[in-house]
């Protein structure tokens, strides 16, 4: 399973909401795949609840029927996908030449993260 399982989740979801809520609150994810995990990174955390409230038993439910039996779990943080965090820090590590410590820290918002199992009943 890959990225593709939430390009397609992605696109049911252009195809059923409005323009506006689609550009809105599910073009700005950034999806990660790793064991069996779907990550979604939201640019920050009102984007992230929002997801959550309002669209997370419908993507749960396009995961479900595009997936078949393996239904990955899903989990919404606050951030950038891996692969721009991993450029980002080759580019700060490239950048970063000077003898004195000028490091400006992690740039995730903590532990801002709502993990979900696909395959459990959400009320």
């Amino acid at each position: 399973m890959s990225n593709s399982l939430w390009h397609d989740c992605a696109t049911r979801l252009q195809n059923e909401l409005p323009a506006q809520q689609f550009n809105t609150w599910i073009r700005p994810l950034q999806a990660d795949f790793e064991r069996n995990t779907l990550f979604l990174y939201a640019p920050n955390t009102y984007v992230m609840e929002w997801v959550k409230d309002k669209y997370l038993k419908q993507i749960i439910t396009f995961l479900r029927s595009s997936g078949g039996d393996t239904v990955p779990n899903v989990e919404l943080r606050v951030g950038g996908s891996r692969q721009l965090r991993n450029a980002g820090e080759a580019q700060n590590s490239a950048g970063n030449n000077s003898a004195g410590n000028n490091s400006s820290g992690n740039n995730s918002s903590g532990n801002n993260s709502a993990a979900v199992n696909g395959s459990a009943n959400h009320a």
